[in-house]
């Protein structure tokens, strides 16, 4: 009986033992996995720098950087990274599930080969740089299931196995990694754009500025000052904040060629903000070849070329004439407080008295000055067309006196005078038809130089009857 009791209670230690060996060791594989995991997780956390070398036939090293909290291109060219192909590299990094296998050395000593595992000589290697030092992991073959991809890190001699997604975020095209959008500007920080055509010696330039830094009103400052239409101004910026490359230059002696005619531009395009400008230049358009329809370009201080559309540049071609406020009658509908229509010795007088209510002042036949009610709609509705009319046209931005007597505006054949409290008037002077244009007439506000081309469609609401304007009372 003693002897039964004694084996069993050497059999029970003995299966102790063996559970207590069991759980330490599976313990301590835990443990290992987990300052694995905690060495990526701590080197990837806060990585600054990423080197990744690929290619035996041609090798490549690409270097990526993070620069105030911005990811950056240093090599093979200088440019700013794709923040999304960034991200994923990073994201695959920090979240990386590396399961160590073994070391190199149990490798070696069961009669292994790195060769086995494809990491005698990895096609894709990654540096890592932090706070923590540089971590280098490097990719061999994919595992028989295809899910995995065996890696080293050599550092400690250890082989892992991790997921494919990581590898294949390290082996797109250059191209991905690069941003494409050329401009790094925000819409409300520009606060003028400038662009300069070249084409056979002849220049020329268009300027628009903001007329308040932080206002929505924008002015064209060269090649003649005026208003700008701002809706247009801001969408014409978003469009160019959007510009894409077409496809980067990366063969050097290309890039080179390309570089040297792009020191006497066709285009240059500069966007300007209070701390920072941009500046955009780009040649002639491209007439064969692969990148035949658009244009190669750079950005000033950037040697990385690039083909970008046509398109972008034809929208400029003409920005005075396009981006130009065509609604030239501007004022205050509030502060107006009479209209003054003349036709050569005819006048009609329309003022606003101070009930707030307007009356009609005509000369009768008898040369008596005689006033009625007027019919406060008709005025509302004229002062609409007024500030809706537009220009159809811009005829002349500096017109002779010859123009002005060929375009029946010296004298005016027709004036619109606009009064307000302030005396800042608007006085606008219609002309003669436009011979070649149906139903357009010339016209010009006193205070600006230019001369349009407008609707006739005016005319119809000005009358010299004094009972167009008069209420009607029942």
């Amino acid at each position: 009986m003693r002897k039964k009791t004694l084996a069993l209670l050497v059999l029970n230690l003995l299966v102790f033992f063996i559970i207590g060996g069991y759980l330490r060791e599976e313990r301590r594989s835990r443990d290992k996995e987990k300052m694995d995991r905690e060495l990526f997780a701590e080197a990837f956390a806060d990585a600054h720098e990423i080197v990744i070398s690929r290619g035996k036939t041609a090798p490549e090293k690409i270097l990526l950087s993070r620069k105030e909290n911005k990811w950056l291109l240093e090599a093979p060219l200088a440019w700013p990274a794709n923040f999304f192909a960034a991200r994923g590299i990073l994201n695959g990094l920090q979240h990386i599930e590396a399961t160590p296998l073994f070391l190199t050395e149990e490798l070696l000593g069961e009669d292994g080969t790195l060769k086995d595992y494809g990491l005698d000589s990895p096609k894709l290697e990654i540096e890592v740089t932090s706070r923590k030092g540089t971590v280098q992991l490097r990719f061999g073959e994919r595992t028989p299931d295809k899910l995995k991809i065996y890696a080293l890190e050599p550092k400690n001699n250890k082989i892992y196995v991790v997921d494919n997604g990581l590898a294949e975020d390290l082996s797109q095209p250059l191209s991905s990694l690069m941003r494409l959008e050329f401009f790094d500007l925000q819409v409300n920080e520009i606060r003028s754009l400038s662009v300069r055509f070249n084409q056979g010696g002849t220049t020329s330039t268009t300027t628009i500025s903001r007329v308040q830094p932080e206002g929505d009103s924008w002015k064209i400052v060269t090649p003649i000052e005026t208003t700008a239409n701002g809706h247009l101004v801001k969408g014409l910026i978003n469009q160019l904040l959007s510009g894409q490359v077409t496809r980067f230059v990366m063969d050097p002696k290309q890039m080179d060629s390309i570089s040297e005619k792009l020191t006497l531009p066709s285009v240059s395009l500069t966007l300007e903000g209070p701390l920072r400008s941009q500046t955009l230049v780009a040649g002639e358009l491209i007439e064969q070849g692969e990148d035949k329809g658009l244009r190669y370009a750079r950005l000033e201080g950037s040697p990385t070329v690039f083909a970008t559309s046509d398109t972008l540049f034809q929208e400029l071609r003409d920005a005075q004439r396009n981006l130009r406020e065509k609604r030239f009658m501007r004022f205050a509908r509030q502060e107006i407080d009479s209209i003054e229509i003349s036709k050569g010795s005819r006048k009609i007088s329309l003022h606003l008295l101070e009930q707030g209510e307007w009356r009609v002042f005509a000369r009768m036949e008898d040369e008596e000055i005689a006033q009625f009610p007027a019919d406060s709609k008709v005025i509302e509705d004229l002062l609409t067309t007024l500030a809706e009319t537009e220009a159809e046209n811009f005829v002349w931005d500096a017109p002779s006196e010859s123009d002005l007597a060929k375009a029946g505006l010296l004298p005016a054949d027709l004036t619109i005078t606009l009064g307000s409290a302030s005396g800042d008037d608007q006085i606008l002077m219609l002309g003669e038809s436009l011979g070649e244009s149906e139903g357009m007439v010339y016209a010009k506000s006193r205070n600006e130089p230019f001369v349009y081309a407008i609707s006739d469609a005016l005319l119809e609401k000005i009358s010299l009857k004094q009972l167009h304007y008069r209420k009607r009372l029942l």
